[in-house]
Parts: structure tokens; sequence; C-alpha cells
């Protein structure tokens, strides 16, 4: 019968660093996949705020209000755009609360929920709207009439 050796330390020490880059290589289970981390980053702050809002609005107004004094300005609720107005690519960035360079990934690539398209005179509100549902999954806004 042969004994079974323990690994040496160095031989474990590998294992594990192995064990960490093989579980998920390069992969998230953020649900939208063309968010940088300054993206996540940012939703992760706004939802956090928004449920501090829930709890203590004085706080969080407190807390909005130093960050726009600090000049972070994308802090806090984004403003809701007019119906039926064409948007331009910051403003889709400001809706959705990412960097103008994802609403640009966003149109030229695309992701899961499809490709954002841009009209010749920007971005239609609706559109958007839509798309950023069908981003975070939930479904797209019914039409008042």
């Amino acid at each position: 019968m042969i004994a079974q050796r323990r690994p040496t330390r160095d031989q474990r020490t590998r294992h594990d660093r192995h064990d960490r880059r093989t579980t998920r290589p390069g992969r998230s289970a953020w649900p939208i996949p063309t968010d940088r981390p300054i993206d996540r980053a940012r939703t992760l702050a706004n939802a956090a705020l928004d449920a501090l809002a829930a709890a203590d609005p004085a706080a969080a107004d407190r807390i909005r209000t130093q960050a726009h004094q600090y000049g972070e300005t994308w802090l806090g609720a984004a403003p809701q755009p007019a119906a039926g107005e064409w948007l331009t690519r910051e403003d889709v960035a400001r809706l959705a609360g990412v960097e103008p360079q994802t609403v640009s990934l966003w149109t030229t690539r695309g992701t899961r929920a499809g490709h954002l398209i841009r009209h010749p005179d920007g971005y239609a509100e609706r559109e958007v709207v839509d798309y950023l549902a069908a981003l975070r999954g939930t479904p797209p806004t019914e039409e008042t009439p």
C-alpha cells in the first residue's frame, strides 16, 4: 500500500491560487454586462442612498447635498425627461446612472437586451426608458393615453 503524502505548503498555495483564478474567470453576476466598475459602483451607491432615504430622509438629503458640494452630482436621483423628448448621449447616461461611453457601447455593440438606437435628433425618450427596463429585467413602461 502506497502512503498518501500531504501536499507541501508551496503546493497548497499554488492550488489555492489556481482555484481562485478558475472558479469564475472574468465573469460577474452583475446583471448589465456592459457596465464598467465605475458604473457598478455608482449604481450601488445610488441604491444605498435610496435605501437610506426610505429609512431616514433627512440623513439621505444631507449626504446628497454634501456630495453635490464636492462636485459629485451623479449621486442621487436622475431627473426624468419629459415624455416624447429627444435625449443626448449625456442625458441618457445621466438617466441610466452610467458614463456616456457606456451609452456609446450600448449603441454600437448592444447587450443581451438589444441595441440602443440613436436617431438623427438623438435618443427617443420612450426607447431609452424601454431599453433601460429591459437591461434591468423589468417590464417596459405602459403607454399612457
